[in-house]
C-alpha cells in the first residue's frame, strides 16, 4: 500500500501492477519482503509526488489464512476450479492451530465469501516422549524414526497414530509396546492370512462370491459387510480411532476364528472357502488402504494379478459397497457359539484334559443353536456331541470320563499334531505326498493308529502308512500318552 501527504492511498495487487506504477525499476524476480519493497515508490495519481509504503506489516497468519483461494491465484485465475473445490472437505493441523490458522481462515472466509473455507476440521494433539515430556532434539528423548520404520514399517506407525487419542486432539505419550502390539495384531496376523491364502487358494479367480452356504463363510461375509458400513460411517465423521478399533477386531476374528476353524476345508480344496476368503481380503484391502496403504496394496496385487479388468492399484478402486445387508442375528449366534467354546475350554483347562483328547459330550444350558453352530462347538472343543438343555442361565458341563476308545482317538489326534510338527522341520508343503511310518511296541498306540488310519493319512497327506521304518528314512522321536515312539517320512511327491 502506498501513501502520500495528500492522503491518497493505493493498494497494489500484483507484481505487474507494482511495475506499472513504480518510480524505480522493479527487478524481474523481486523479493517482496519489507526491506526490499520499502525502497520502491509509486507516483501519486493525484498530486504526482512519490508515494511511500506505510510502515505496518500485516500478521503473517493473514496470508496463511488466504491459502484456500490464493494458492490457485483466485480470483485472477482458476475460477472454475474454485467453484468446484471451495470450501475444502477438511483441514488438518495440531491443536495450537485452533486459535491461529483455523481461526484466521474462518474469519477471512466469512468476510470475503460469507462462509467458512472448510467443511470439517481434524485436530490432532501433541505426540510426547514416553515420559510425558515434550520431544526435544537437545534431550534426544525420542525414538529414531528411521529405526522405528525399519523395525515396524510405515503401516504400523500410521495405524498406531490413527488409532491413538492424538486424533481426538489429545496429547499422547509415545509407547513402543503399543506399537509392537499393533504390529503383531495387524501386520503379522494379516500377513499370515495372506500367506495362508497363497498356499491354499492361489489359483482361485473368483473374488466376488458371497453365495456360500457354509456357516463360517456366511458369518465372515456378514462381518466384512458390516465392517464396510461401520468404517465408512467412521471415515465420514473423520473418526479414525473407532475405524481402527473395528478393523483390528475384524482381523482378529478373521485370523483366529475363521481361518483357524476353516483350515481343514482349505486343505481339502473347498472352493467356497477359497472364494470367501478372496472376497474378504479384497474388500478388507480396500477398507484399510487409507490407513495401511502398503500391506493393502500387497494383498490387492496378490488377488488381482489374474484379473486384468481390475484397476492396477487398490488406491485406484472405488470405495467398497456392501454386497448384502448384515444379519445381526447371525453375528449374535456366532458370538454365543464362541462364548460356549470359551467356557468349555476353560472347563478343560481346569480338568487338565488336553484339547486333543476327545470327550464324549458337553451339555450346554440356556442357549438355542442350530446344527451348524453345534458342529463348530464339537470341533472346537473336541467332543463327540453337544446336548442342549433348557434354562435361563448360560452354563457348560463337560463329560470328562475317558473310555479306551476315546483315549485311542485322542492318541491319533496327538500323533497327527506331532507329525505335522515333523512336516514343518522338513519344510514340506501342501504339494508334497508322503509315506508315513509309525514304529512303537505300545499296543494302545498301535490300536489307535490302526483304528484311525484313514484320518491320520488324510491329515498328513500320506498315501501309505506302515509300521516299520526302513533305512535311509527321515525320522523323528515323539512322546504320546507317556510312551516314546518313532515316526518316519518318505517324500514321494515333491
Amino acid at each position: 500500500m502506498g501513501m502520500r501527504k495528500c492522503s491518497e492511498k493505493k493498494v497494489i495487487g500484483s507484481i505487474n501492477e507494482l511495475k506499472s506504477h513504480a518510480v524505480e525499476k522493479v527487478p524481474e524476480n523481486i523479493d517482496l519482503h519489507k526491506h526490499v519493497v520499502d525502497n520502491i515508490h509509486l507516483k501519486c495519481p493525484k498530486c504526482s509526488s512519490a508515494m511511500t509504503r506505510i510502515p505496518e506489516v500485516i500478521d503473517c497468519w493473514f496470508e496463511s489464512a488466504s491459502m484456500p483461494y490464493a494458492v490457485k491465484h483466485y480470483p485472477f485465475e482458476n475460477k472454475e476450479w474454485f467453484k468446484l473445490n471451495y470450501p475444502a472437505d477438511f483441514v488438518s493441523e495440531y491443536i495450537a492451530q485452533v486459535r491461529a490458522w483455523y481461526y484466521y481462515m474462518h474469519v477471512l472466509g466469512v468476510l470475503v465469501f460469507n462462509k467458512a473455507p472448510f467443511r470439517n476440521v481434524v485436530v490432532t494433539g501433541n505426540l510426547l516422549a514416553s515420559d510425558g515430556t515434550k520431544m526435544s532434539k537437545s534431550k534426544k528423548n525420542f525414538p529414531d524414526p528411521n529405526l522405528t520404520l525399519d523395525k515396524y514399517g510405515s503401516d504400523t506407525l500410521r495405524f498406531y497414530l490413527m488409532s491413538s487419542p492424538l486424533m481426538r486432539a489429545e496429547d499422547a505419550n509415545f509407547n513402543e509396546e503399543s506399537l509392537k502390539e499393533i504390529y503383531r495384531r495387524v501386520h503379522i496376523l494379516l500377513s499370515n492370512v495372506k500367506t495362508f491364502y497363497e498356499l491354499f487358494a492361489k489359483n482361485n479367480k473368483n473374488l466376488n462370491s458371497i453365495s456360500s452356504k457354509n456357516i463360517l463363510d456366511r458369518w465372515v461375509i456378514n462381518r466384512i459387510n458390516a465392517l464396510m458400513i461401520n468404517v465408512t460411517n467412521c471415515f465420514e465423521k473423520y473418526n479414525t480411532i473407532t475405524a481402527c478399533s473395528e478393523i483390528m477386531a475384524f482381523i482378529d476374528d478373521l485370523s483366529t476364528w475363521y481361518v483357524r476353524r476353516s483350515r481343514d476345508r482349505f486343505k481339502e480344496g473347498d472352493k467356497d472357502a477359497q472364494k470367501t476368503l478372496a472376497y474378504v481380503l479384497l474388500n478388507l484391502a480396500k477398507i484399510m488402504a487409507p490407513i495401511t496403504p502398503v500391506i493393502s496394496e500387497d494383498i490387492y496385487l496378490m488377488l488381482a494379478k489374474s484379473k486384468t479388468e481390475l484397476p492396477e492399484s487398490v488406491h485406484l478402486n472405488n470405495w467398497p459397497k456392501p454386497g448384502l445387508k448384515p444379519d445381526e442375528k447371525l453375528d449374535e449366534k456366532m458370538r454365543q457359539t464362541r462364548k460356549i467354546t470359551s467356557l468349555a475350554l476353560e472347563k478343560r483347562e481346569k480338568s487338565k484334559i488336553p484339547v486333543r483328547q476327545v470327550l464324549s459330550s458337553v451339555e450346554v444350558t440356556g442357549i438355542k443353536l442350530s446344527k451348524d453352530y453345534l458342529d463348530i462347538i464339537k470341533n472346537e472343543i473336541n467332543v463327540k456331541k453337544v446336548v442342549l438343555k433348557p434354562g435361563k442361565k448360560v452354563s457348560v458341563k463337560l463329560s470328562t470320563k475317558i473310555t479306551r476308545e476315546l483315549l485311542k482317538e485322542g492318541i491319533s489326534r496327538d500323533l497327527i499334531r506331532k507329525i505335522n510338527d515333523f512336516w514343518k522341520k522338513l519344510n514340506l508343503t501342501i504339494s508334497n505326498r508322503i509315506v508315513l511310518y509309525v514304529e512303537t511296541s505300545d499296543r494302545l498306540i498301535n490300536e489307535s493308529v490302526a483304528g484311525f488310519k484313514k484320518e491320520i493319512m488324510n491329515a498328513v497327506q500320506a498315501d501309505k502308512l506302515e509300521f516299520k521304518i526302513p533305512e535311509n528314512t527321515e525320522t523323528s522321536e515323539a512322546e504320546i500318552n507317556g510312551v516314546r515312539l518313532r515316526t518316519g517320512i518318505k517324500v514321494i511327491t515333491k
